[in-house]
């Protein structure tokens, strides 16, 4: 049976003893590095010479040239087209037809000159007392010796059947007429005129139908018109960022488009519309009243200092439509920071001690009041800061 000197079993333990002694020395060293290089924090509070910033900035923009002068952000215009078509029965009556014509041959005598008789000329029947007119202007020759027979085409003035005059009915000039201008003829004879119809007058007709007014116009496009323009004040907001600010009294409505189908006086039982409108209102965007707030306060804080805790209220804002002016009282508020290079101020006081990096940041124009806080507290005995910039976290008020 084999058995192990006592020799060689304490030569034994004494090489796992020496084992384990390193395996402990290293684990210390790795957690005297962990505990130096990963686990120390130190935050630094720096109180500079901040100060709170209000402003109040109020006046009125003036609209001029198509553009606004002394409002301090921008105005927009944000559009939206709506377009719809509607119909409503009408109420109007309308009589309609068409006027009776026929032909006529004009007998002269006795005038020693050529007249000419313009269209439009008035005619009336003896019979009926109903107005004519002539269609084209006719030119009559001189008739001396003889009767001069010239044709020409008559037209009611009214529509309707009682146009449709008989055959042979006698026709007289109506007021002023180049017939009626020559009193003395050839040889002291006395001109002379007949008008009279060959054959009867025909196609006059009339009928009565419902019809347009201006009124089934006016109230279809009103409708309409509130129907869209509503619409359109829905679109407007939706369209617009929560955050903005719009003039609801700035809105401008027009009808872009508008078609009717009918005329007043047409006949029909129905009207339609179709109309397209364009609808606008004036905003301005609150991104840009925080940049002029910015723009505001650092130009008010001077150099050196950085704004913080950018602020706006708007206590008055109002459009005016008369004249597009708008009137703003805005209350602007604000803090201002001393400028400290928070990353230069790490390299000054890494590794450094307590006291040292204090001096240090107190000697910084501006500081006002500093305060070092060490952790975990086993390393805060030390006085001395973290090794690494990333383990310093510095906060500047």
């Amino acid at each position: 049976m084999n058995t192990i000197s006592p020799l060689k079993r304490n030569k034994h333990n004494k090489l796992v003893l020496k084992f384990w002694y390193g395996i402990g020395i290293i684990v210390l060293i790795l957690m005297l590095f962990v505990s130096i290089y990963i686990f120390p924090r130190a935050q630094i509070e720096v109180r500079t010479d901040s100060k709170s910033l209000s402003f109040e900035d109020n006046s009125v923009a003036t609209f001029q040239n198509g553009q606004y002068t002394n409002m301090p952000v921008p105005v927009y215009t944000y559009t939206v087209n709506e377009n719809s078509s509607s119909s409503l029965n009408t109420t109007g009556t309308s009589t309609v037809g068409s006027p009776a014509t026929g032909q006529v041959s004009i007998t002269t005598l006795n005038y020693p000159n050529s007249i000419t008789i313009p269209a439009g000329s008035v005619f009336s029947d003896s019979a009926n007392q109903l107005n004519f007119t002539i269609t084209t202007s006719v030119t009559i020759p001189a008739s001396v010796s003889s009767a001069v027979v010239t044709n020409a085409t008559f037209q009611a003035e009214s529509i309707g059947a009682n146009g449709n005059i008989p055959a042979n009915s006698q026709f007289n000039a109506v007021g002023s007429s180049p017939l009626s201008a020559s009193s003395t003829g050839q040889n002291g004879t006395t001109p002379s005129y007949t008008i009279t119809n060959q054959s009867s007058f025909t196609g006059g007709n009339a009928k009565t139908c419902q019809s347009v007014t201006q009124t089934d116009q006016n109230n279809l496009l009103k409708s309409l018109e509130n129907q869209l323009y509503q619409k359109a004040q829905t679109d407007l907001s939706a369209g617009l960022q929560s955050s903005d600010i719009s003039f609801p009294s700035s809105i401008v409505n027009t009808d872009s488009q508008k078609t009717f189908d009918n005329n007043p006086g047409d006949c029909s039982s129905v009207l339609n519309l179709s109309l397209q409108t364009t609808s606008t209102e004036k905003y301005i965007k609150s991104s840009d009243l925080t940049a002029y707030a910015t723009s505001f306060l650092q130009k008010s804080s001077g150099n050196g200092f950085t704004i913080s805790s950018i602020g706006y209220n708007i206590k008055n804002i109002t459009y005016n439509s008369k004249d597009n002016s708008i009137a703003y009282d805005i209350f602007l508020t604000g803090k201002k920071v001393r400028n400290i290079d928070v990353n230069n101020l790490k390299n000054n006081v890494v590794k450094h001690s307590v006291s040292s990096a204090s001096s240090y940041i107190k000697s910084i124009p501006g500081v006002e009041y500093v305060y070092i806080k060490v952790s975990p507290v086993w390393f805060s005995i030390f006085r001395f800061l973290p090794f690494r910039r990333s383990q310093i976290n510095v906060i500047i008020e």
